[in-house]
């Protein structure tokens, strides 16, 4: 935008304080909307198992779709979780197997 635009735009934006209000709405229900998209969030994180496990006891977790992993052989984000390395990573369960993420 040019700088000789902006007083313009300025007075016409204070001048119409209904136009403005409605972009405050907009902006204040956007911001409800992503609180409310992290509290969702957030509640999901408590399902993670806290503490790291073995990939030979994924088979143990039957009540959680996620985990954390002490023994990965790779980070690699969607790859298949193979037990005996030394990465900790996140993992989950995507029906079949067991992957990074």
């Amino acid at each position: 935008m040019a700088i000789s635009r902006l007083p313009r735009l300025l007075i016409n934006w204070f001048s119409q304080p209904e136009t403005f209000r409605r972009y405050w709405d907009q902006i204040t229900t956007a911001i409800e909307d992503l609180r409310g998209s992290f509290e969702t969030v957030a509640g999901d994180i408590d399902e993670i198992r806290a503490a790291p496990i073995v990939v030979d006891d994924l088979t143990l977790v039957v009540d959680y779709n996620r985990a954390i992993v002490s023994d990965a052989t790779t980070v690699v984000f969607g790859d298949i979780v193979v037990g005996g390395g030394t990465e900790t990573v996140p993992v989950y369960f995507d029906g079949t197997d067991w992957r990074i993420g």
